[in-house]
C-alpha cells in the first residue's frame, strides 16, 4: 500500500547530514510503503491499571484497525472505551494520495466533543476545527519543518522504519503540534523473547508513549507514566468484556 504526501507533512526535523536518517525522513517528496496487510487487521487490548494487567477489574478496551482501501489509500483507526468514566474516544485517520485528515473523537453519555485536522494545500498549513457542545474553535497550525500523524507513525515505528531522534506530530487530543522523541531497544527480560520496546517522550521528559512489538505485532502499549497498561486480548475476549459493560458504554 503506497501513499504520496507532500514533504510539509512528513518531513522530520531537519539534520547536518540527510544520510543519518533513512528515506522516509529524509527532505523530497517521499514515496511511502506500508507493509501489505493483505486485509484489515486489527488488533485488541484490555486495559488495566500498573501491576495489575493480569488481574482486577478492567479499565476498558482497545481496538486498532488498518483498513486498505483502493487507488493505495488507507485508514487508521483507533477505538478505546473505558468502562468506569463511560467514555468512548475515536481516533480516525485517512491517509490519500496528496492528502491526509485527522478526527479525534469523545463520547460521553452527556456530551461530546470533535477534533477534526485536514492539510490544506493552498495554505501548507493544518487547519483545526474544535468542537465540543455549544463551543466551536478554529485555528491554524503552521507545518514548520513538517509533522507526522500518531497513527501512521506508529505504523512507521512498527515496521521499523524510523530512526531514533525528534519528530513532530499532532496531538489529536489538544488539536496540537507536539515534539517528541523517540528511543528504542530489546524489551526487559521478563517480556516476550526478542520483543522490542519503543518509548516516546516529549520534550519536557514526560512519557509521550511507550510500545512493545514482538515482529510486527503489538503486543502491549502505556501513553502515559502512571497511567492504564494496554495488554493484546483475543477477538473473544474484547467482544466479552464489551458485551459486559454494554449497559455502561455511549453509543
Amino acid at each position: 500500500m503506497r501513499f504520496l504526501l507532500p514533504l510539509l507533512l512528513l518531513a522530520a526535523p531537519p539534520v547536518q547530514d540527510a544520510r543519518e536518517r533513512p528515506p522516509l525522513e529524509r527532505p523530497g517528496l517521499l514515496e511511502l510503503t506500508l507493509p501489505e496487510p493483505g486485509g484489515v487487521r486489527t488488533e485488541h487490548f484490555r486495559l488495566a491499571l500498573p501491576g495489575a494487567e493480569a488481574s482486577g477489574e478492567p479499565l476498558g478496551v482497545a481496538r486498532l484497525v488498518r483498513v486498505p482501501e483502493e487507488a493505495g489509500e488507507g485508514r487508521l483507526e483507533w477505538e478505546t472505551h473505558f468502562f468506569d468514566a463511560r467514555v468512548r474516544v475515536l481516533h480516525l485517520e485517512r491517509l490519500e494520495q496528496d492528502e491526509l485528515s485527522l478526527v479525534w473523537r469523545e463520547l460521553g453519555e452527556h456530551r461530546g466533543r470533535t477534533v477534526r485536522v485536514a492539510f490544506d494545500q493552498s495554505s501548507n498549513a493544518l487547519q483545526v476545527s474544535d468542537v465540543g457542545g455549544a463551543a466551536a474553535r478554529h485555528r491554524e497550525l503552521d507545518l514548520g519543518e513538517g509533522v507526522f500523524t500518531p497513527l501512521f507513525l506508529l505504523e512507521q515505528d512498527r515496521a521499523g522504519r524510523l530512526s531514533t531522534g525528534g519528530f513532530r506530530r499532532v496531538d489529536a487530543n489538544a488539536g496540537a503540534i507536539e515534539s517528541v522523541r523517540l528511543a528504542t531497544g530489546p524489551a526487559p527480560v521478563a517480556c516476550l523473547a526478542g520483543a522490542r520496546l519503543s518509548t516516546w517522550t516529549r520534550s519536557d521528559g514526560t512519557l509521550a508513549g511507550r510500545y512493545l512489538f514482538a515482529g510486527d505485532a503489538l503486543r502491549a502499549f502505556q501513553l502515559q507514566e502512571g497511567g492504564p497498561v494496554a495488554l493484546a486480548i483475543s477477538t473473544e475476549e474484547y467482544k466479552a468484556l464489551l458485551d459486559r459493560a454494554g449497559g455502561r458504554l455511549p453509543r
